[in-house]
């Protein structure tokens, strides 16, 4: 299975990105930053990017395809902020579930430390949030995967991207309802994504891509479009040959968690 995460709930992802989706009949999941959608000024620390409108975001919820989830408010790692991006977004939503099998979370920076976390549970299990979406997965030897991680931003080699991710890549043994999620930066050529992916395939593992702007000018987060394309174009190329399934990071978690396969 793969997923594509939509970090912040930038304007772009409804003007780009959605068509984009529908057109080819492809799911995803779009990460809101309540605060920014409601143009908090307290938010306008980590992007100058135009945010989604409230209506755009009630528009997406309302396309059944698509997964919205919570990003927290601030966009802050930490677990008070997490609740309040939820409870905002269920507000401004007006439901108390985001999808008919709970609410999904996905943390901003990858910075949530354990402390954090374990004050999250009760939240959780509260607020039936049966995910927390994560970036990068740090492995048994994760110096070596940083180092290939950094050298590939530098050389874009496919075997140093895939190194550099291949912590990150998930199996059907998933015992706690954490989603790993590697990021999609403006200088990653879709070759690298798309090496990664069919590696993915080879290995039976699940692969979450966290990406931000399509187009724009918000420097590294901003993924070129027609690098998009090109990638939307493989993924539905190994779609067509029944080699991936193209999901929300709730279908992922739910299928993950109960031990199911992609083609099950």
């Amino acid at each position: 299975m793969v997923c594509l995460s939509f970090d912040d709930g930038r304007a772009d992802n409804y003007t780009t990105v959605w068509p984009l989706l529908r057109q080819k009949g492809m799911a995803a999941t779009f990460n809101i930053c309540t605060g920014y959608v409601l143009d908090d000024k307290a938010c306008e620390h980590f992007t100058s990017v135009q945010p989604m409108t409230a209506t755009m975001v009630r528009e997406i919820f309302e396309d059944k395809t698509m997964e919205v989830a919570a990003h927290g408010y601030l966009h802050l790692s930490e677990a008070a902020d997490l609740q309040r991006g939820l409870c905002t977004l269920l507000d401004l939503l007006g439901t108390d579930r985001l999808t008919p099998s709970g609410n999904g979370m996905a943390v901003p920076h990858n910075r949530l430390s354990t402390a954090e976390h374990d004050a999250l549970l009760p939240f959780m299990e509260e607020r039936q949030v049966r995910y927390l979406r994560k970036s990068v997965r740090y492995g048994t030897h994760n110096h070596i995967g940083k180092w290939c991680r950094k050298m590939s931003r530098l050389i874009s080699l496919n075997v140093l991207y895939r190194l550099g991710h291949a912590d990150t890549l998930m199996d059907n043994a998933l015992t706690k309802p954490i989603v790993y999620s590697v990021p999609i930066l403006a200088s990653t050529p879709p070759r690298c994504v798309e090496s990664l992916t069919d590696m993915a395939i080879s290995r039976g593992k699940h692969l979450v891509l966290q990406l931000h702007s399509i187009g724009g000018n918000d420097g590294a987060l901003s993924y070129p479009t027609t690098a998009f394309n090109t990638l939307l174009e493989h993924l539905e190329l190994r779609r067509q040959q029944g080699k991936i399934k193209i999901v929300t990071t709730m279908e992922m978690t739910k299928k993950i968690m109960s031990g199911r396969t992609d083609n099950e």
